[in-house]
């Protein structure tokens, strides 16, 4: 499993929990009202489960494997050419949450997120593909990101709750 890999070669766990408010993060998160429904549809109790959760043992982080995560895993945002990023709005592998932290942090001007209106993981139409590559060689070309081309569509997925950047300077990393 990947995360048994990652922990070895970090040396020990690298994610915590110390700290967090699982009802604040579900507010945060922007879906408090479809989980509040999913919950009285299946006649389970959010209140009651959030409690369950609040009360929970705490998992501390390791230091120096959060440390080692930072500087061997963490992207820094600051992309030194220009990106694109192409990703299916359903994709359930890997959370469009987490290519919009990374959009939101990177400069606008060197990274921009196509969204195709599907779902599944790296299952995309070829013709998508190549548009997003032409939208990325206009952009290099022009030294602006050109229209959205009309392949692709508006999406905002929900904000990642606990982003994690490597910085650099004196401020060093910023995690939540």
């Amino acid at each position: 499993m990947p995360r048994n890999d990652q922990e070895s070669r970090a040396g020990g766990v690298f994610s915590w929990n110390t700290g967090v408010n699982y009802a604040r993060q579900l507010d945060r998160s922007g879906r408090r009202p479809f989980v509040e429904a999913m919950y009285r549809k299946a006649g389970l109790s959010l209140s009651r489960d959030l409690a369950t959760l609040a009360r929970a043992p705490r998992i501390s982080a390791k230091p120096s494997a959060v440390r080692y995560m930072l500087d061997n895993y963490t992207p820094s945002a600051r992309p030194r050419v220009p990106l694109v990023s192409l990703q299916a709005v359903g994709d359930g592998l890997t959370s469009p949450s987490l290519q919009r932290a990374y959009a939101d942090a990177a400069p606008p001007a060197m990274m921009q997120p196509l969204w195709h209106k599907g779902a599944g993981h790296c299952r995309l139409p070829p013709e998508q593909v190549l548009a997003a590559i032409a939208h990325l060689e206009q952009r290099i070309a022009s030294g602006k990101w050109p229209a959205r081309p009309t392949q692709f569509v508006d999406h905002t997925p929900p904000p990642m709750l606990r982003p994690c950047l490597r910085q650099e300077g004196p401020s060093g990393p910023r995690c939540r």
